[in-house]
């Protein structure tokens, strides 16, 4: 590799020598599956990657971020009964595992009575000294080095792995703390590329890792994913959705995903288009630092021409498709918009336009996208902004649309979408991400206002968001691997057979049509879920 040029990581589908192309390019591969890997490589030799046989498709990575924070429901969810009588489920034998944020090992709800913890590895991807086997970077911990640390009166000075935002140990508490759901089941943790932001191919590494330990150890293993992103098609075609669809379906596997936070935060706009007329999809902004991104998605059929007008009203003339790439300069402002080619994994067609401000402060007002449509087929057209992490709660869309509104991955078939809903008054949270009928997701909606929970520092404090509602899917999932496979009454109770179960055993309002886009198949029920369970067999 080179130290004159960007390096850049790459998710790749591949056949054959992946190393011989990396050893050629100068670049480092990781292997995520059998056809996926990762190639850091020098980002002007991304071209490069053309002239190799073995290179099917790739894609750069791309940010994704926490689904929340916005600042007891285990017996509303049927969970209390299941734990404390009858079945008396805790996890036991089975791994949980939280792909976050970090998790702070010191906190007393990750502890055995003995002050030992809970947590078998914390595999820190934001650190640089011990990488686990077969990854180029991160320190990974394992137990005798955690309860060396809890020993000390200084743990982080021997173990320097801290949750700064606390989103992973607020998650992890509610899965798989003392007072949680899986309160018995072993811990693995692992804290994504940076504090507040990591990339789509830190979570495939992340995955990959879990499962490795799960098959090593011979254990069941639940993951939880409380990430999530805009940029995509939200179809599940992406390379980093395949890969990860791939990989939820390896061992004996459960993988629970955030909706996302994004059914109210206007961020997600739909039209249909018709030949020879135009659509206005208008936008407010204010003052968003850096760089912001619009991200159009239609039918290939479709043939449309844009035009751009900022809140002064100087327009950037008609755009074509033709133009393939184009730069457009409002003052400090500039806008790289980019006519995607088709790919051979989407009939969808990509149209970025990417924001970029030399004052670092994006352009505030009302920005008009004028879409004309030349001759329309499909028709339908769909355009999302980046997630309210990103950009905040004063750039939407006047009239946006909050069907589709869920983020990547929850977008990946295999994996259990997890939307939110009050638990106390019984309504889906209005913040919860939706899905569209043609996905068939979110899969289920569990608890995710107000829940009280582990606060990295020490303590417990109350969040709100989808985050916390996949941990509750997360954690009855490992309780469902304890009473199938640990305990051998259903050896297979893992992937789309435990999904099954948790939708048949979701409780479901007669006067909703199911599956909602909202509320999926239901609000989770566990007690009803193991009791299917128990005649099933």
């Amino acid at each position: 590799m080179t130290a004159d040029n960007k390096q850049v990581e790459i998710i790749v589908k591949f056949n054959g020598d992946i190393f011989a192309v990396s050893k050629e390019l100068g670049a480092l591969a990781e292997i995520i599956d059998c056809s996926y890997a990762i190639l850091t490589i020098d980002e002007l030799k991304i071209n490069e990657l053309y002239n190799f046989r073995q290179i099917e498709y790739f894609e750069p990575a791309k940010p994704i971020m926490p689904v929340s924070i916005l600042r007891n429901e285990m017996s509303n969810a049927g969970i209390t009964p299941v734990k404390d009588s009858g079945y008396r489920l805790s996890g036991k034998g089975v791994i949980t595992g939280i792909i976050d944020s970090g998790i702070d090992f010191t906190h007393a709800n990750f502890l055995n009575s003995d002050g030992s913890s809970r947590i078998l590895y914390i595999w820190d991807q934001s650190l640089a000294e011990n990488a686990p086997e077969g990854f180029i970077y991160g320190t990974e911990y394992n137990s005798e080095a955690i309860n060396n640390a809890l020993k000390s009166p200084q743990p982080f000075v021997i173990l320097p792995s801290r949750d700064f935002i606390g989103h992973g140990t607020a998650v992890a508490g509610i899965a798989a703390g003392n007072n949680g759901i899986a309160s018995s089941s072993s811990i693995i943790s692992v804290k994504l590329g940076s504090n507040s932001e990591a990339r789509t191919t830190d979570i495939l590494r992340a995955v990959r890792y879990i499962i490795n330990k799960a098959v090593e150890l011979n254990m069941p293993v639940s993951i939880n994913i409380s990430y999530g992103m805009n940029d995509g098609s939200h179809t599940g075609n992406s390379l980093f959705e395949k890969c990860l669809d791939i990989l939820s379906q390896k061992w004996k596997t459960s993988v629970s995903v955030a909706m996302g936070n994004e059914g109210s935060a206007g961020h997600h706009f739909s039209s249909v288009l018709e030949s020879g007329k135009t659509i206005d999809a208008e936008l407010v902004c204010q003052a968003v630092e850096g760089s912001i991104f619009i991200d159009i998605w239609k039918s290939f059929n479709d043939d449309i021409e844009l035009e751009l007008i900022p809140p002064n009203g100087i327009s950037s003339g008609m755009l074509y498709s033709k133009d393939i790439v184009k730069t457009i300069n409002f003052g400090e402002m500039t806008v790289i918009m980019n006519f995607r080619p088709i790919n051979h994994y989407n009939l969808k067609q990509e149209i970025m336009f990417l924001f970029e401000s030399g004052s670092e402060v994006f352009i505030s007002g009302i920005w008009r996208l004028n879409i004309r449509c030349i001759s329309a087929v499909d028709g339908r057209i769909d355009i999302w902004l980046p997630m309210t992490a990103e950009v905040g709660v004063n750039t939407a869309f006047l009239n946006p649309d909050e069907i589709f509104t869920l983020t990547l991955p929850s977008t990946v078939e295999n994996v259990i979408s997890v939307g939110g809903y009050n638990s106390v008054i019984g309504s889906l949270a209005y913040f919860t991400g939706k899905g569209i009928r043609f996905l068939d997701k979110p899969d289920i909606v569990a608890p995710a206002v107000d829940i009280y929970t582990s606060k990295s520092g020490g303590g417990y404090d109350s969040f709100s968001g989808t985050s916390m509602a996949a941990p509750f899917v997360a954690g009855c999932a490992a309780l469902m691997m304890e009473w199938g496979i640990v305990k051998g009454r259903k050896p297979f109770l893992y992937g789309q057979m435990l999904k099954a179960y948790l939708q048949k055993g979701a409780r479901r309002n007669k006067n909703i049509r199911y599956p909602d886009d909202g509320w999926g198949y239901g609000s989770l029920d566990l007690k009803r879920t193991i009791d299917l369970l128990e005649l099933s067999i």
